[in-house]
């Protein structure tokens, strides 16, 4: 779904996921979990940018975090738009949301 959303608003939206289940708890990356994760982006076809969770990340704001997915949109000066949304959406209800920040 997130790949459809990707395209469609290709040029109005860019989709990035957080790979966030990679990092030990010492802060180090787990290379297992982060090649499984591009085995499964790449499986599932998703051509959208996905950047690995940084520890800096983790410790501002991923306590705040605790369902996946959960979506949330940021303009161009990195002001957050809309609320959070939690859980999977259709594409259909994702457009209307879209839409409507935009």
């Amino acid at each position: 779904m997130v790949e459809e959303v990707s395209v469609k608003y290709k040029g109005k939206v860019n989709v990035i996921g957080l790979l966030c289940d990679a990092l030990k708890s010492d802060g180090s990356v787990e290379a297992s979990k982060v090649l499984l994760a591009w085995e499964l982006l790449d499986n599932a076809g998703a051509n959208f940018t996905n950047i690995l969770l940084s520890q800096s990340i983790a410790s501002s704001m991923m306590n705040e975090i605790s369902v996946t997915p959960t979506t949330f949109f940021v303009d161009n000066e990195g002001r957050m738009k809309g609320k959070i949304y939690t859980g999977s959406r259709s594409l259909s209800a994702w457009s209307n949301i879209i839409d409507e920040i935009l």
